[in-house]
């Protein structure tokens, strides 16, 4: 008997050993995948920082279509339903904040806007408890508000579905970027246990039912998606990611910004890329000022701007 214990034991203790071997090679090899870049991380200087005490974590920022000088914003899991008019510096827009009364901020992660004005926010944070199982992920749809505005009200709730999801692979389902192009809205997943994103697509914004979003492509971040927003004419994507160290920690050594120039359709990551590894802290939220210009914000409430010709072309 004690034998046969003995055994059970030491088989117990093999298998042990042979996973936390398994989980220190993966830890090593996303370390140096994720470090393994020619390129150094450009140290960037913020332009600006929140005056606004309220914005404690700007989670999707996008730029306004009444006054281009001016970007929406917002905050992360739990905060108010509310949109913040900013500047690049920083600085408060005429209206500092922007209810809106018909919508419920239990994880918003980012924003985008149509061509016609349309605002649509991303409630689409998937990893609080109970964790990667949410089944009351939505955007929601509003008409931009009026500066002058404190109020607004008509939100449209679309609720939506992943049509791959199990949860054996749950942690795949977390999310933190949507973006506006061809016609509709497109988000990009954050896994847990790897670095790969996943593209899916948005084939009905009408809200009348639970959409099931479709499948598009897939690509390797180099780390874990945080934001990001496609060019106004559509030909260039821009995604953000942070890097971890012993991905998956809560270690951040740098972020890498990434763009795709489109090739046609939904072929995003089919044509010339371009990327930068930057420190800037924890990158949150990305959104194109111009053709040319970027501007991002961190966890620190911090902004900053990159000009798109300081990427380096991915041979």
């Amino acid at each position: 008997m004690q034998d046969k214990r003995f055994m059970k034991n030491k088989t117990i203790l093999r298998i042990i050993l042979v996973l936390y071997a398994a989980m220190m090679i993966a830890s090593l090899f996303a370390c140096d995948k994720a470090g393994s870049d020619e390129d150094q991380a450009l140290v960037l200087e913020p332009v600006g920082t929140f005056s606004n005490t309220n914005i404690d974590e700007s989670s999707g920022i996008i730029q306004s279509s009444h006054d281009t000088s001016l970007y929406w914003t917002h905050n992360d899991s739990g905060g108010d339903a509310v949109l913040y008019s900013v500047k690049a510096d920083g600085t408060s827009g005429s209206t500092a904040a922007i209810t809106i009364s018909d919508a419920t901020n239990i994880d918003w992660e980012d924003i985008t806007m149509d061509g016609d004005g349309n605002i649509y926010v991303g409630d689409i944070g998937n990893n609080n408890p109970p964790y990667f199982e949410r089944d009351n992920l939505c955007l929601y749809k509003i008409s931009e508000p009026d500066l002058e505005s404190s109020t607004v009200s008509g939100a449209v709730a679309i609720p939506f579905v992943y049509p791959d999801y199990s949860f054996a692979t749950r942690y795949n389902y977390d999310a933190e970027a949507i973006f506006w192009s061809d016609g509709t809205v497109y988000l990009l997943t954050k896994h847990y246990l790897d670095t790969m994103s996943i593209l899916y697509r948005f084939d009905d914004l009408s809200g009348s039912e639970t959409t099931t979003l479709t499948r598009i492509d897939s690509f390797d971040a180099q780390g874990s998606v945080s934001a990001a927003d496609a060019s106004a004419d559509g030909n260039r994507l821009v995604v953000l990611a942070n890097v971890y160290v012993g991905y998956p920690s809560t270690a951040i050594t740098s972020s890498i910004i990434w763009l795709f120039e489109v090739t046609s359709g939904d072929n995003y990551f089919n044509g010339t890329k371009y990327r930068l590894r930057i420190d800037a802290g924890q990158c949150e939220a990305i959104c194109f000022m111009d053709d040319n210009t970027l501007l991002i914000t961190n966890e620190e409430k911090q902004l900053f701007t990159v000009n798109v010709d300081q990427l380096i072309e991915i041979k």
